[in-house]
């Protein structure tokens, strides 16, 4: 950043690389019909947009891209999805938001606005926020022959907690010297009593969840510590500390509304075009 400046207000510290963005789906035991092709829409799992609000290419990921229709059969859209991914996480940022829907005066579409951000949650004290937990890492295919950039959105309590569990479970494997070790995050149904396999649930605030798990722990998958990996956390060093992005208090710049990727037409499973609904 230069040192001549006019007084201006910070901006918000970006990523060294451009990142497309990951959330957490519920699973949907009425879609076992896509099981083979779509396993992230029946057991559940992570969704990021293949274009963004102007139509544009995001950043590609490893992953398949699935066709999925709206609940009311009227459009399709295009997701990245997986129920597991392999993930090496970089530098993270959290916060807690209280955001209210709003109408988006450009697009007519409903968004959720960001009005008050708190650094630390105090149960009874800041009730109706949510929180925000950013992870920028490297995403890699199923084979571990290819990987992106991406950064996973933890926005809903159920999968912020249920997040927080497996990577504790994960704190417990160590990688050896000079090497790091690449989570499997995500869902692989559970067994029924009739062994088939289905989408597992679990109740939170009287609602429905698929928790995120650690998926297939005692076979972990070690890769080497590169001088790529070392540039990585020092670029990401400034946007995981941004003092403007982790400050505390009402929110009134428009510019840190939450306009979530949108889908080509609401449906009832994504009503906001968020695909992290659950």
């Amino acid at each position: 950043m230069s040192k001549f400046s006019e007084g201006a207000s910070s901006s918000y510290a970006e990523l060294p690389v451009e990142v497309n963005y990951l959330y957490w789906k519920r699973g949907n035991g009425q879609l076992s019909h896509l099981r083979e092709i779509d396993p992230g829409a029946f057991f559940g799992g992570w969704t990021a947009s293949v274009k963004n609000a102007e139509g544009e290419d995001m950043a590609a990921l490893p992953l398949p891209i699935v066709t999925r229709v709206s609940d009311d059969g009227s459009a399709e859209y295009r997701r990245y999805a997986s129920n597991v991914i392999n993930f090496l996480p970089i530098a993270f940022r959290q916060r807690y938001e209280k955001r209210e829907e709003v109408i988006d005066t450009k697009t007519g579409r409903k968004v959720e606005k960001v009005t008050a951000v708190v650094k630390e949650y105090i149960s009874g004290v800041h009730s109706g926020f949510q929180p925000m937990k950013q992870i920028f890492g490297l995403i890699f295919s199923a084979d571990m022959s290819t990987y992106a950039p991406v950064v996973l959105k933890l926005n809903k309590w159920s999968s912020y907690i249920s997040f927080g569990k497996a990577a504790q479970s994960w704190a417990k494997t160590h990688a050896p010297e000079g090497k790091e070790l690449v989570r499997r995050y995500g869902t692989v149904g559970i067994k029924n009593k009739q062994n088939a396999i289905l989408p597992n649930f679990e109740t939170f605030n009287e609602g429905k969840s698929t928790p995120i798990e650690a998926v297939d722990i005692h076979n972990p998958i070690f890769i080497d510590l590169t001088p790529e990996l070392d540039e990585l956390w020092e670029g990401s060093q400034a946007w995981a500390k941004c003092d403007r992005w982790n400050a505390s208090g009402k929110v009134v710049d428009e510019s840190t509304t939450n306009t979530l990727p949108p889908m080509p037409e609401p449906s009832e499973d994504f009503p906001f075009g968020d695909p992290s609904q659950d």
